[in-house]
């Protein structure tokens, strides 16, 4: 026990004005927002906090190792790996979803994590893996299915039994191609299928490293300006962007990637530029979020990825939506 205390004071000195900070002490001082909301919406979001069937979200664009000498030494994955499981553990998510990761990168999350959950990774990947962490006991796998798409894992479906709510739902992590614009609306297209498929349309949330733009026009530094109207393909097939459905609200950074500036792209320097929101959740109507929030916060001085996690909490048709 006294090791545990040592380990969490530990962990709060490295993380610094960290967003899942802003959220705790947000919903811990309600009396400082429920004026400035509806009675209908405060009487959602008490019933929301005050159900046991929360689930909270994180998805996690980790950067493949094999690109270490893209970026400087400071940010190789030997370094940056006891930054990654610090802000893990810090947010305990009942689900992980994880993007760019390499062999070695999935054997180190699952050295550490694999006491607290249960891992789901592809053994052979041809170049990238979507590994799924689920939080031991509160969810059954009753179907799993993986689409390699060029040389690059895409897409993993998990039709899972929540054991809480006893709800039936699909859960996707993705990470659609970010060259070939045209290969990402396919990738989106299938997955879309796939939930439809399986009858689960109303029960789904996606996660990912979308790589979309949203169309901020007068940013020519951004190479794509599709984001917005891929969020029209999801919408058109029943499925919406989670951050437009949240009860409460959002928080952190308007930017999922760590550049510093419109004029300066580079990573690992500052909070992004709006419109570079890579990072993404999608759910069905009747999966209802609290929030969508960007974790801004540092480790040791230093951004963990070149992405920055996006987290939520929901609940399964539990509230009156």
């Amino acid at each position: 026990m006294i090791k545990l205390f040592w380990h969490l004071i530990l962990v709060l000195s490295l993380l610094k004005g960290s967003t899942l900070e802003n959220v705790q002490a947000f919903l811990a001082n309600s009396s400082r927002w429920k004026t400035k909301m509806l009675e209908e919406q405060v009487e959602k979001i008490d019933a929301f906090l005050n159900t046991n069937g929360r689930i909270k979200v994180v998805s996690y664009n980790i950067l493949l190792s094999h690109l270490d000498k893209s970026h400087s030494c400071e940010h190789a994955w030997d370094l940056r790996k006891e930054r990654i499981y610090t802000l893990l553990i810090e947010h305990d998510p009942d689900i992980l979803l994880i993007q760019e990761a390499s062999d070695l990168q999935v054997s180190w999350l699952k050295a550490k994590l694999e006491l607290g959950y249960q891992i789901y990774h592809n053994p052979n990947p041809l170049f990238e893996n979507l590994p799924v962490f689920l939080k031991k006991g509160r969810f059954e796998v009753l179907d799993e299915k993986r689409d390699v798409v060029h040389a690059s894992e895409r897409i993993v479906f998990f039709e899972l039994l929540d054991l809480v709510s006893k709800k039936k739902w699909a859960l996707v992590n993705t990470h659609p191609n970010f060259a070939n614009i045209n290969e990402r609306h396919r990738v989106v297209a299938k997955l879309l299928d796939w939930i439809e498929l399986k009858g689960l349309r109303d029960y789904a949330l996606i996660g990912g490293d979308m790589n979309a733009f949203d169309p901020y026009l007068e940013n020519t530094r951004l190479p794509f300006f599709d984001g917005l109207y891929l969020n029209q393909r999801f919408i058109e097939r029943g499925v919406y962007p989670l951050k437009d459905r949240v009860l409460l609200g959002y928080f952190g950074p308007l930017s999922s990637f760590t550049n510093q500036t419109t004029d300066n792209l580079t990573p690992f320097k500052g909070e992004g530029t709006p419109g570079i929101l890579l990072d993404r959740f999608y759910i069905g109507r009747k999966i209802l979020p609290l929030y969508f929030a960007v974790e801004r916060g540092k480790v040791d001085g230093e951004y963990p990825s070149d992405h920055l996690p996006i987290f939520t909490e929901i609940v399964l048709d539990a509230l009156d939506h």
